[in-house]
């Protein structure tokens, strides 16, 4: 198949294979098909710190750094903890040795191997980093650090959260990325100076971080963000009685020909509910199938649904109310039904807990390339300490 789909920070570029079909995913993460093997989505990280090749009308640098995740040590998938993120240095990172920037740090989406993140064109380089570039050159945002970080595993994607099958993956941003970050750059190396950006996977990582660490992070951006609430798709649909049968091969096997369904309901298994006695995958399910019945798992729904933001939100609305900002952005033609409804309900949860944020919503769909242009950046230039641009010229 000539189709792939990515799922980077905001990015999820539905493509059109040889029959001119869309290929849709039923549950929340990447849509679309790939021709590389999924199993191979452990590479060994480059040489820290070293630059890659930047687009060339950047005004400012690109690097990949190595980062040792020790949040990623022991996980029962066997991926490495050893990963590579990409870092945006501003453009008076070299000429400016005194000066320090604010950080906004990004989390990327669900993609069954790394390779799909490098692809031309499609990456958070060409996506993020340029007009992020644009925007400070012109004046509209002040002078950024960015760092992109990819959560993709055995499975596909971490969902962010801290897992016994997956790793700590919460940990490996809140403690290893930020500290090495804070170590090897020239960052304000304060809450108020930090942003938390992702979109789809990341922009559910982006909500759950931010509302276990807020401490960390001063403002925080969610586009697109899957998984809020077990409904539409992740509701009790029949799919989920094939789901229970398939093996993590079979799930490998259909992700190559295109359905990356099977794939994905692991992943999230794996990451909401792991169970280190579950072959293969580590995680549990979280429905069982009963005759023509559709049922929660129980125990497993519970660990599911504990994960779920609007379950948390008794305890944790307290450190959102602390933010400077927070804004959760989606389409209303999203081709996954879950997020149009689970968004507004969050709002609404949001809004009976007291917690100040922003909701926008747009006519397209999963992914519209300039979200990040048009929406994240002018929101981080008013609510990220430091990221201010400079005053429009008297006329």
């Amino acid at each position: 198949m000539l189709c792939r789909t990515l799922l980077i920070g905001l990015l999820s570029l539905g493509c059109t294979a040889n029959t001119g079909a869309r290929v849709a995913s039923s549950v929340p993460g990447t849509r679309g098909s790939a021709d590389v093997d999924a199993a191979s989505s452990t590479t060994p990280p480059a040489s820290a710190p070293a630059q890659t090749s930047p687009a060339p009308l950047l005004h400012g640098q690109v690097l990949d750094l190595a980062v040792h995740g020790k949040s990623l040590e022991g996980n029962l998938l066997g991926d490495s903890p050893d990963r590579t993120i990409t870092i945006y240095l501003p453009p008076s990172y070299d000429s400016a040795p005194e000066r320090r920037y604010p950080v906004i740090y990004l989390l990327g989406g669900f993609h069954a191997v790394p390779e799909l993140a490098k692809m031309p064109g499609f990456g958070a380089k060409d996506i993020i980093f340029a007009p992020t570039d644009e925007a400070i050159a012109s004046g509209r945002l002040g002078e950024v650090i960015l760092v992109n970080i990819e959560g993709w595993n055995r499975l596909g994607g971490s969902f962010w959260v801290n897992s016994s099958t997956t790793g700590n993956w919460e940990d490996f941003v809140t403690h290893d990325v930020i500290a090495t970050i804070d170590a090897k750059f020239r960052t304000i190396a304060e809450r108020d100076s930090r942003g938390l950006y992702g979109g789809s996977m990341g922009g559910f990582g982006a909500i759950s971080i931010a509302m276990h660490r807020p401490e960390l992070f001063g403002t925080m951006f969610a586009q697109s963000p899957c998984c809020l609430a077990m409904v539409e798709e992740l509701g009790p649909a029949p799919t989920w009685g094939a789901l229970a049968q398939v093996t993590l091969e079979q799930a490998d096997a259909a992700f190559q020909h295109g359905d990356p369904t099977p794939l994905e309901a692991l992943a999230l298994a794996a990451a909401f509910a792991p169970d280190s006695e579950q072959a293969q995958f580590y995680g549990d399910l979280p429905y069982r199938v009963e005759g023509d019945r559709v049922l929660p798992n129980d125990s497993a729904y519970s660990h599911w649904t504990a994960q779920l933001p609007a379950a948390r939100l008794d305890r944790e609305a307290a450190g959102l109310k602390t933010l400077h900002g927070f804004r959760i952005q989606y389409g209303d033609h999203d081709t996954l039904r879950h997020i149009v409804v689970s968004v507004p309900a969050l709002d609404s949860a949001l809004t009976a807990h007291g917690v100040p944020h922003e909701l926008h919503m747009d006519h397209g769909g999963h992914v519209e390339i300039e979200r990040f242009a048009n929406d994240a950046i002018p929101f981080f230039a008013r609510t990220l300490a430091g990221a201010a641009g400079r005053p429009a010229p008297a006329q």
